[in-house]
């Protein structure tokens, strides 16, 4: 069978999967793309059996006095996230599965635990590091699955407590009401709900919302997607935590407006990680396709593209402008976050074959053709060659 992904020019957009007969018991399962080349893993590494409980070893006992220690710190969650990420490299599965379990019996405890150890996962989750011989599939599956169990341990909206959280599901979805006490976090499990729909989770997102609730957190996504959309204006203090697969578009279908005006916009930095170290990577384009900002209307991309290779024939009707320095002024809090939250500096953005570029040398700006014409800002490219200094 095939798996098509987008129309990309680098793989053919597909990969063709077969079962092997070669008379053998064991199957051998090949990967292909649309060229024919073979798609390989790395072999010498090794997965987590989730289906039996992770093994005591004589290193266990000191792995969760010091991940519990942690707990009570200042920066808990860096803390912890930097204890497992700088021992991984030496842990067989079993051993990091036990760590992991550390910080899941911990967040069981209180409020504050919990917050710490949902923190702490959702770093080891988001940033890249060396995994040693633990496939990183794998170890995204171990932390996924502790994280739902955590949030499943959160009271039920049904439930009378002094927590933060509440937790509410499909089935429960009629009971749906105003934060009351100390409630400040709406906890959604996602894995029932309908794509989309009066009975989507977006839908009721909406109405806690309106309700009151300003900060949620959604589990167990299986392709829902329009998280988010029909909050309406001033919705600044509001923060969705999406885990899981969400089925939510590139930001470019809704935008809409000058960006420098309170307009829509998206930053593609079109760049990978290593699988090993996990140190940052450029891949061979920076979009690998065609039909780049499809028909838009407004709003812009603005692409990191330092060695010009989107042309003019992966557009459709869009043009490239270059980069000016409200563009850049308007991006870089939202690259500070995303340093911030996955560890990519703007350092390393902004470096080209080892020397440091000015932004307008790295960035591309693309928009429609038929957007307004950009508002005039004094001294517009002001301060851009600075920027490398």
């Amino acid at each position: 069978y095939w798996n098509a992904r987008g129309g990309s020019y680098t793989d053919g957009g597909a990969f063709i999967f077969s079962l092997k007969d070669d008379g053998s018991e064991n199957k051998p399962l090949v990967c292909t793309d649309k060229f024919g080349r073979t798609i390989e893993t790395p072999r010498d590494q090794v997965v987590c059996d989730t289906h039996q409980p992770a093994a005591v070893t004589g290193a266990s006992p000191s792995i969760e006095d010091t991940l519990s220690s942690l707990f009570s710190g200042k920066e808990a969650a860096k803390a912890i996230f930097a204890s497992v990420r700088d021992q991984i490299a030496q842990f067989d599965p079993d051993t990091f599965r036990f760590a992991i379990d550390a910080i899941k019996q911990q967040a069981l405890k209180n409020d504050d635990c919990r917050e710490t150890a949902i923190e702490a996962l959702t770093l080891l989750s988001d940033r890249r590091y060396d995994t040693g011989r633990i496939k990183r599939s794998s170890v995204l599956h171990v932390l996924q699955l502790s994280l739902d169990e955590i949030l499943s341990s959160v009271p039920k909206i049904t439930d009378k407590t002094d927590s933060r959280c509440s937790r509410i599901d499909f089935e429960s979805r009629a009971e749906l009401r105003a934060p009351q006490k100390n409630e400040r976090v709406l906890v959604i499990d996602a894995g029932q709900f309908e794509p989309e729909g009066e009975n989507c989770d977006a839908v009721m997102i909406v109405k806690a919302y309106q309700l009151g609730w300003k900060r949620f957190i959604v589990h167990r996504y299986r392709g829902q997607r329009f998280t988010g959309c029909g909050f309406g204006p001033a919705t600044k203090d509001v923060r969705i935590d999406v885990y899981g697969s969400s089925g939510d578009y590139l930001a470019e279908s809704f935008m809409a407006g000058d960006p420098l005006n309170g307009g829509g916009f998206v930053v593609l930095n079109g760049i990978g990680f290593d699988e090993r170290d996990g140190s940052i990577r450029e891949y061979e384009s920076p979009y690998p396709g065609s039909n780049i900002f499809s028909l838009a209307s407004g709003g812009a991309i603005y692409v990191r593209d330092p060695r010009r290779k989107l042309v003019d024939e992966q557009l459709n009707g869009g043009e490239y402008m270059d980069l000016t320095d409200a563009d850049w002024k308007l991006i870089l809090p939202y690259l500070e976050e995303n340093e911030r939250l996955f560890g990519i500096t703007i350092e390393e953005l902004l470096t080209v074959d080892g020397k440091k570029r000015t932004p307008a040398e790295v960035y591309r700006k693309i928009r429609p053709k038929t957007a307004a014409a950009a508002v005039h800002v004094e001294d517009d490219d002001a301060g851009l060659k600075n920027c490398a200094a």
